[in-house]
């Protein structure tokens, strides 16, 4: 699967999982949650609407996500990762290959 809308260059996923739905309320949106967990190619440092450059991408541990962005939804589609993850190892803590996401 490749993404080319959202970024600069396009970007080839690998392994992807549907982790389910955030509803935010208060703004009247629904997040269609993925855990992409490996890609090839470089996403840049940008995501780009329209042909420009609009948000800035950031790599964090998972426990400072919520300190960056508070918002209800933002924990909500952490806890969703931090548990996929925690499905995707075995017991020596090595990622098993039967529970990594299938495309």
């Amino acid at each position: 699967m490749r993404l080319l809308r959202n970024f600069e260059v396009a970007v080839e996923v690998e392994h992807v999982r549907y982790l389910g739905d955030v509803k935010a309320l208060a703004i009247g949106l629904v997040f269609y949650v993925y855990w992409i967990a490996s890609w090839s190619g470089d996403p840049g440092s940008h995501t780009y609407e329209d042909g420009a450059p609009f948000g800035e991408l950031r790599w964090l541990p998972l426990d400072e996500v919520t300190r960056v962005n508070g918002y209800d939804s933002t924990a909500e589609m952490t806890k969703m990762l931090r548990e996929a993850l925690s499905s995707s190892h075995d017991a020596s803590g090595r990622a098993s290959s039967s529970s990594l996401p299938s495309n």
